[in-house]
């Protein structure tokens, strides 16, 4: 399972610093010759459909998943909204756990932007995943979705919305950096000795573009010196 704490934490001499509360990201670039921020996206984006307001969140269910109470009162059917790495983790996780998951995306799969990762996993765990299958309303237990201009009710069952993540900033926080220090699109910021990696600076973070992002930053330094 992901981790279930993104709080960017600097460890120094055995010592753990939460960035933004115990250190400034100022104090750390007049520390070290270049850092790196790769402390991902630990926000949930918020849904506009009816009844989303009372489902759980692919983050909030990853803060409570190492909780042995929460996770022994878990039900048995389980539907994932979204398609990306977070929720193919959680499908993994629960399949573990012998409970029967679906996993909803609202595009066709030629639509989707699965990586070869991403399809290697859904294909080694038999992953049960519903393209062009759009939630419309949740009521209780009760899910309404669409599928193909058609609209179906499944009951008994417990919806878990990973459409997606925002970066938490608080590791801004008592430093002279402001938000805008990078477009988000490449490992470069506006600040000569800070990069930026994983789902920072990608859309799809998988490992095959966190190792090519690990080769463009060392070049880059490398080049520098």
């Amino acid at each position: 399972m992901p981790g279930n704490n993104k709080k960017m934490v600097l460890c120094i001499n055995g010592e753990k610093y939460e960035v933004g509360k115990d250190i400034s990201l100022d104090e750390i670039l007049n520390s070290f010759d270049y850092a790196i921020l790769a402390n991902g996206k630990s926000i949930s984006r918020k849904s506009n459909i009816e009844g989303s307001e009372n489902v759980l969140s692919a983050i909030d269910f990853l803060k409570l998943s190492h909780n042995t109470e929460f996770i022994n009162t878990l039900p048995n059917d389980f539907v994932l909204y979204g398609l990306g790495n977070v929720s193919i983790d959680i499908a993994i996780f629960l399949k573990s756990l012998n409970k029967n998951v679906e996993i909803y995306y609202h595009k066709p799969r030629e639509l989707s932007r699965l990586s070869h990762h991403d399809i290697k996993k859904i294909d080694e765990y038999n992953l049960n995943v519903i393209f062009d299958t759009r939630i419309v309303k949740v009521e209780n237990d009760t899910l309404c979705f669409e599928n193909k201009g058609e609209i179906y009710k499944k009951n008994n069952v417990y919806p878990i919305f990973a459409i997606g993540q925002l970066i938490d900033y608080s590791f801004l926080d008592g430093s002279s950096v402001n938000s805008d220090f990078t477009d988000f699109k490449s490992i470069y910021t506006k600040i000569d000795n800070l990069y930026i990696a994983g789902d920072l600076c990608s859309s799809r973070a998988d490992i095959s573009t966190g190792i090519k992002t690990a080769f463009d930053i060392t070049n880059d330094i490398l080049s520098k010196n």
